[in-house]
């Protein structure tokens, strides 16, 4: 049980840092049809810093310690987090009209959350209900037409957009989108990114 109680704390202690020490405008702007401005460029570089300074005294060390966790450990918390996601995924496939891949996505959540033991394994995959693209209340923003708006770097959370941190908010209130970004950009985000405001 202790075992655990500490996987679970590392993940939520990660949730906060998965882009924490990245600036992420490069990123955003290649997701988005033109170059997202950067209006508070001023206010992004201190957070970024803060981020950066917090990154490398906190959320580093946890991350290099959740990748020492055997590979089916976290894959089972992968797979967990995943499934938290469809929460938040299904309501905006409606909200976006994606009928049928809202059903899908429904689907694979009852069936991993059931026959899959609350998600830890991911049966729906092998019944021809293979993962579907993640949405979030950003995504949906974006396909009713709101602009992205201004870039941010939010303290502790990272790189974000005007739209997108409104969004953030609903999937947050939705449950599971944040603890998805814990091992899905966790594995990668410390050996891959590089400072675009350090450069």
């Amino acid at each position: 049980m202790k075992k655990i109680s500490l996987i679970i704390l590392t993940s939520v202690i990660l949730s906060f840092s998965a882009y924490a020490g990245t600036d992420g405008e490069i990123t955003l702007s290649k997701q988005a049809n033109k170059p997202v401005k950067d209006c508070f460029e001023k206010v992004n570089r201190g957070i970024f810093a803060f981020n950066q300074a917090l990154d490398g005294a906190i959320f580093e060390p946890v991350a290099r310690g959740y990748r020492k966790f055997p590979v089916p450990i976290r894959r089972g918390t992968s797979n967990v987090l995943s499934n938290l996601s469809n929460l938040v995924t299904i309501p905006n496939n409606l909200l976006q009209g994606e009928i049928k891949q809202a059903g899908k996505n429904t689907i694979r959540f009852v069936v991993n959350t059931t026959l899959g033991i609350l998600g830890i394994f991911d049966p729906a995959s092998g019944l021809g209900f293979a993962s579907l693209e993640k949405e979030d209340y950003g995504q949906t923003f974006g396909a009713w037409g709101i602009g992205e708006g201004c870039y941010l770097v939010l303290p502790v959370l990272g790189p974000s957009t005007v739209r997108d941190t409104f969004g953030m908010i609903g999937s947050t209130i939705g449950g599971g989108d944040p603890w998805y970004n814990v091992t899905v950009k966790n594995d990668t985000h410390y050996f891959t990114d590089f400072d675009y405001y350090g450069s």
